[in-house]
């Protein structure tokens, strides 16, 4: 009842809207609600409405850049405020798209095709991406294991060969892994904005929607060719690999959804939890790796990484089976 009274003031009120939204964005963590109600306006008023209140919610990320220098500000934070401003307009075309009736089959593709192209461009404007990710990921790991040390209160060992190896197979990567997060921090905000937006208006069912994801076979022999580069080692699709990795898992990801429907509810939800929890377990953990490399604690990186790519390559394999058989038309009941 209150996300319902929150919503009509937002959609009534449009000026008192853009200034609460405006407002927000300066608040720590709370600060993210600002790009779904941006997003929730363009699903619900239109596109005009929408791209002023996701302005809203962008232009206090752009006036870190005009009220600072260079200099004065970590390159961390630049990099955090250009993939949020990035972030913020990829939502909103999305959301865009999703308004005019797109499935999210064609928004999820529409994404991965943004991400290889971004990807591509950084590659032949910048052929030694590759090194300079390796110089940011050494620094970035030399500032963990200090963290690290000063809360032991000792000091570290330096950068080991097992480092430098983990860092010279994450530059190839990193570029991808990037885009990765962006694209799918857009697509998250999107769902979450369509999820407050069936709420209210008790229109449809996200569930469903997303169970039907299935991509075409363009996409399924686009990435076939993909994995055959790989095999080449060209440098452009180990980075592009993530991405494709990503848009084949959310097939796959649906189509499980799928099947755990097809079983009794209390069943589907029991393996539902246990899936989402051991990918959370997985993500967190890498997350962490500098500061668990650091502390010489390698074994739940370990278990973590071989569990979510365990995840990953079930995803990206059931998403390619249902792209040439269309496996919803040939499961029926579990």
């Amino acid at each position: 009842m209150r996300l319902q009274r929150l919503t009509e003031y937002l959609l009534r009120h449009r000026w008192q809207a853009i200034i609460l939204t405006f407002i927000i964005t300066y608040i720590p963590v709370i600060g993210m609600a600002s790009i779904l109600i941006a997003c929730l306006v363009t699903l619900c008023v239109g596109v005009v409405e929408g791209a002023m209140f996701t302005l809203a919610a962008t232009l206090p990320y752009v006036l870190v850049f005009a009220s600072g220098t260079r200099e004065a500000i970590p390159m961390v934070v630049w990099a955090t405020v250009t993939l949020t401003v990035l972030g913020n307009v990829l939502t909103w075309v999305f959301a865009v798209m999703l308004r005019r009736h797109c499935s999210w089959s064609f928004i999820l593709q529409v994404a991965a095709l943004t991400g290889v192209l971004a990807i591509s461009v950084i590659h032949l404007a910048y052929p030694g991406i590759g090194d300079w990710w390796a110089a940011q990921l050494q620094s970035f790991y030399n500032q963990s294991a200090a963290l690290a040390g000063a809360a032991q209160g000792e000091t570290l060992p330096a950068i080991g060969e097992s480092q430098v190896d983990t860092i010279n197979i994450i530059k190839n990567f990193a570029t991808g892994i990037l885009a990765v997060f962006v694209l799918f921090t857009a697509v998250i905000q999107v769902m979450v904005a369509r999820w407050w937006q069936i709420t209210v208006s008790h229109t449809g069912r996200l569930g469903r929607e997303l169970q039907g994801i299935h991509l075409s076979r363009l996409a399924g022999g686009l990435f076939m060719l993909a994995l055959v580069l790989y095999y080449l080692e060209n440098s452009v699709v180990l980075d592009i690999l993530p991405v494709l990795c990503l848009l084949f898992s959310a097939a796959g990801l649906s189509l499980v959804h799928y099947i755990f429907g097809l079983m009794e509810p209390s069943k589907g939800r029991f393996w539902l939890s246990l899936l989402y929890i051991a990918l959370m377990y997985s993500l967190t953990m890498i997350a962490m790796l500098p500061l668990f490399s650091a502390l010489n604690l390698i074994l739940p990186v370990v278990i973590a990484v071989m569990i979510l790519s365990a995840s990953i390559f079930a995803f990206v394999v059931l998403g390619l089976f249902d792209v040439w058989f269309n496996m919803r038309k040939r499961i029926r009941k579990v």
